[in-house]
């Protein structure tokens, strides 16, 4: 009974906002909360709600070091990017490959802006890392055999090592490769032919 309470309140918000709730534990710390409801003896559960938004993680040294140094105007950029709206934002950065000019900010030098240096977007709460691939072996008919694509995600994947993975291409003469986007760790032994 208890999940056939918190699926209707799934569906009902996934209608009313176009989004599916998702536990509290993969809300990252920066989320900005927009609004909470508490609920109580609904079939003897007890739950919360929150309304959140991803939220945008800043470097402040990289920030400050954009400036000289300067603080206010470290503050001000950050006041204008928290200013802006988040999809827009986000999409400023992927049509200038992870960089942006800010030149808009009153009595304030223009500077480059690049994501995962100076700011962060929490896209994605989950952070996945300490993953290993050892002793894989097989064929892959399409060209992109291995894909590790951490680019969703503010945090990219961290510690993630291949070890002894070797792929070769189902179709002779053909060569296969790995996609890593924002996967950061080691390969050892790993081929593919």
């Amino acid at each position: 009974m208890s999940q056939q309470v918190l699926n209707s309140q799934e569906h009902y918000i996934r209608d009313a906002i176009g989004s599916p709730l998702l536990p509290s534990t993969v809300m990252p710390p920066q989320a900005v909360i927009i609004g909470e409801e508490s609920f109580h003896g609904i079939s003897n559960l007890s739950f919360k709600i929150y309304l959140a938004r991803p939220a945008l993680v800043f470097n402040s040294d990289a920030i400050l070091a954009l400036y000289s140094g300067n603080t206010k105007f470290m503050q001000g950029l950050q006041v204008y990017l928290l200013s802006r709206d988040y999809s827009n934002l986000k999409s400023d950065f992927q049509i200038g490959k992870g960089k942006i000019t800010v030149s808009c900010i009153e009595n304030q030098p223009a500077v480059n802006v690049a994501l995962g240096e100076h700011m962060f977007l929490t896209t994605n709460s989950i952070q996945v890392s300490n993953v290993s691939f050892v002793s894989v072996h097989g064929t892959s008919a399409s060209e992109q055999a291995i894909t590790l694509d951490c680019s969703g995600s503010a945090y990219g994947c961290s510690n993630i090592v291949m070890s002894g993975v070797n792929t070769t291409s189902s179709n002779p003469g053909k060569e296969v490769r790995a996609l890593c986007k924002n996967a950061h760790g080691t390969s050892h032994s790993t081929t593919y032919t």
